[in-house]
């Protein structure tokens, strides 16, 4: 994890990025916003009141003098951001004093600076969910040109195997079809690729390689699998693998032996947010395995969700990460 995070600290002082913050008052996003200023690893804006920012800033004795501080309710931006928002969802019912309401909101006044280009990536959602800043993110920010979802990859820690894993989707896309489940193999394949990593990408089943029989979810992984290969031919991309036939050499041989994954996988992808979601939740609690970081791919332009929960080294290297993908997404 080490080299993955040098990476993205060297890439990010390389050529500093410009990130907005959503909630600039929060606790951790100014222990966060210190550290990263006094580093170097990218221009900060914080959203919110200043003087509640500043008040708290002092309070938990960080130094954010370096950063720009922007109020979404009395910002001069305010009316020309509206009027963009307008032009932007006019066809979706937008009127320009919903726009204006609607900037009250760091989430959306957040998006809407990344959308004009004032900053490069946005991280959020340290105090609300993850649904108020993914709807203005997807509303905004949109898609890229070639993708056709959005879906979030978390990098893990393994420390009992000393590697590396990727598992994607476990926030975003609930019953995902098999054309759906491509693209998110092929999200997350894409950024391991980016961090260097030489993508092996299983897809997740109660199944390995027909030993469950052909109930629908399988043959919907079998699918995902191949158009995601078509996809990206340079890849390994297969199905279907249970969870130890895909992590586990040993079970590997006594499951799918001669498989193009020989429970050597470095990215896991799960057929539905239901099976995505409990497993994340339960090795977060009864594992050692350390989740990270995570990413939303196949978005425009970087967003990290940052998590109610979610400690301060990883806020710390979500900013990095929105930094990092500023610099490294096409």
């Amino acid at each position: 994890m080490k080299n993955l995070i040098r990476i993205m600290k060297q890439t990010a002082k390389d050529n500093r990025k410009k990130i907005v913050i959503g909630e600039g008052w929060d606790e951790r996003c100014l222990k966060a916003a210190d550290y990263v200023l006094r580093e170097g690893y990218a221009d900060l804006v914080l959203l919110g009141d200043e003087k509640q920012i500043m008040k708290e800033a002092e309070e938990f004795k960080v130094d954010i003098t370096a950063a720009e501080i922007i109020n979404p309710k009395t910002s001069e931006m305010r009316e020309k951001l509206a009027k963009d928002l307008y032009e932007l969802r006019k066809a979706k019912g937008m009127t320009e004093e919903k726009a204006l309401k609607l900037l009250d909101d760091v989430n959306y006044f957040g998006c809407m600076l990344v959308h004009t280009g004032y900053v490069d990536g946005m991280a959020g959602s340290a105090i609300c969910s993850t649904a108020e800043l993914m709807r203005p993110a997807l509303q905004i920010i949109k898609t890229k040109p070639d993708a056709k979802l959005v879906s979030e990859v978390l990098i893990s820690e393994d420390r009992k195997n000393n590697r590396i894993l990727m598992f994607s989707d476990c926030s975003l896309n609930i019953d995902p079809d098999a054309e759906q489940l491509a693209h998110i193999a092929v999200n997350a394949a894409d950024l391991a690729k980016s961090f260097n990593f030489e993508p092996k990408v299983a897809l997740l089943s109660f199944s390995t390689k027909g030993s469950g029989g052909d109930a629908d979810i399988i043959k919907k992984s079998r699918e995902a699998a191949k158009l995601a290969q078509e996809m990206r031919p340079s890849y390994v991309i297969d199905a279907e693998y249970q969870g130890d036939a895909a992590t586990n050499p040993h079970a590997a041989k006594r499951k799918c032996k001669d498989a193009k994954i020989m429970g050597d996988a470095n990215v896991l992808v799960f057929p539905n947010l239901t099976a995505g979601n409990i497993t994340l939740h339960l090795l977060s609690q009864l594992s050692d395995m350390k989740i990270d970081l995570s990413a939303l791919v196949g978005i425009r332009k970087p967003v990290m969700i940052l998590g109610r929960s979610t400690p301060l080294e990883t806020v710390i290297n979500l900013i990095i990460m929105a930094a990092f993908e500023a610099n490294t997404s096409k």
